[in-house]
């Protein structure tokens, strides 16, 4: 059963995030080091942001370094994990982190301008928001809920025939 395990923690990427519920408490049990597995630490990371532990989040993100293929993937889940535990400020430092990055992990961009976005117009700064909606490309599947959602910034600001166009 232990090799069996190792085998799993080793092609991690080749399982399902929810299959972190079975895996994780036996990598615990045999007392299996999976510091230096950036991949498995980034599944239990995503696991646990799913099931709300988010004192475990934090724990697996740590195990992910800047020069993982998972980097980009973990700054947004720790923009998410930072966003649910009401650090609006640290959420938007992570996500400007990503979009410095943002070459490497191309495919995050939709999704990372759009939490961005969410972020500033919860503090507030609507043309903060405003700029990042903007930077939603209209191929992604997100640009239509990224120009609704501008559009309410737009009427926060007084740009009521901006909002207008966007509908």
């Amino acid at each position: 059963c232990f090799k069996a395990v190792l085998a799993l923690i080793e092609f991690v990427e080749s399982l399902e995030v929810s299959d972190m519920k079975e895996l994780e408490p036996l990598a615990a049990k045999f007392e299996i080091n999976t510091t230096e597995n950036d991949s498995y630490n980034f599944f239990r990371a995503k696991y646990f942001l799913d099931e709300g532990n988010l004192g475990q989040v934090e724990d697996a993100l740590l195990f992910v370094p800047v020069k993982s293929k998972h980097y980009g993937d973990a700054l947004l889940v720790s923009a998410i994990y930072n966003y649910r535990r009401g650090k609006v400020d640290e959420s938007i430092r992570d996500l400007e982190k990503l979009n410095k990055v943002m070459d490497k992990f191309d495919r995050l961009q939709g999704i990372a301008a759009l939490t961005l976005a969410r972020n500033f117009f919860q503090k507030g700064m609507y043309k903060e928001a405003n700029e990042a909606y903007l930077k939603v490309n209209k191929a992604d599947a997100l640009f239509l809920q990224a120009m609704v959602e501008q559009s309410w910034t737009q009427i926060l600001m007084g740009d009521y025939e901006g909002a207008a166009g966007n509908m």
